[in-house]
């Protein structure tokens, strides 16, 4: 195996890595928002900052995509 398929492959494995971790953490912050909003219905600040985290969660996932 060659240097460049060897960039190659680890290239693809931190992707997917990353992939799976923003993942994971988009579906916590999901499971973090219901909880909040059946606890805490009148938490609106708690819940636009957990809309932004998932923002940026989104947009990293859609930027990996793309590469």
């Amino acid at each position: 195996m060659n240097q460049t398929e060897t960039i190659k492959i680890r290239s693809e494995f931190v992707n997917v890595v990353l992939t799976e971790a923003l993942v994971e953490a988009a579906e916590s912050m999901q499971r973090r928002k219901e909880t909040l909003r059946q606890a805490h219905p009148e938490a609106k600040a708690l819940l636009r900052e957990y809309d932004q985290r998932e923002a940026v969660i989104t947009d990293l996932l859609k930027q990996l995509a793309a590469l």
